[in-house]
């Protein structure tokens, strides 16, 4: 098979994923309605480790499907935020410490502490990866290995993209990292 074969191959195959990963999204979309409807977490460390589990000694693969998850639970915070289900604790601190970025756009300081374990919430490569999904700049990135703590600081244009963003990346890091 030449390489244009190979090439078509490709293509054919990552035509059917994507339709997979809509179909997934949109399994998504319900489990959110679900949990807007409970004002239950989206977040659920030990259903990701139970599918985790699934793929265990499939190392590639189970890359993909917790980069996946991720995405998903993304998705589920922006459908929180988009249907003004915000969970109380998180609207309170929000309104407490970012109400001027997520209004006018800034620098957007988030302390987090990562769980070495994964077994309450992410670990540091795991938020590292949620971060480096935004199309926020990283101005300055602190990090304390013995303590698991980290200190980002992110640029927030003024403009209502970015400042959506950085409210959807600080609903899901508040949720699966920040301790209170």
């Amino acid at each position: 098979m030449g390489l244009t074969e190979i090439r078509k191959e490709i293509n054919l195959i990552d035509d059917n994923m994507k339709k997979s990963f809509d179909n997934r999204l949109n399994c998504s979309l319900e489990v959110a309605k679900v949990k807007m409807q409970d004002n239950d977490d989206i977040y659920k460390p030990a259903r990701e480790i139970e599918i985790c589990e699934r793929f265990s000694g499939e190392e590639s693969y189970l890359l993909f499907i917790k980069k996946v998850m991720q995405i998903s639970r993304k998705f589920q915070y922006k459908t929180f935020i988009d249907n003004n289900k915000i969970h109380e604790d998180f609207e309170k601190y929000m309104n407490e410490h970012y109400s001027s970025v997520f209004s006018k756009g800034g620098i957007l300081d988030i302390n987090l502490e990562a769980d070495p374990n994964s077994l309450e919430g992410l670990n540091t490569h795991d938020i590292l990866s949620v971060i480096a999904d935004t199309k926020l700049s990283i101005l300055k990135l602190d990090m304390d290995g013995t303590s698991n703590r980290l200190k980002v600081s992110l640029d927030v244009p003024d403009d209502e993209e970015a400042k959506k963003e950085a409210k959807i990346l600080t609903y899901m890091l508040y949720k699966e990292t920040i301790r209170r």
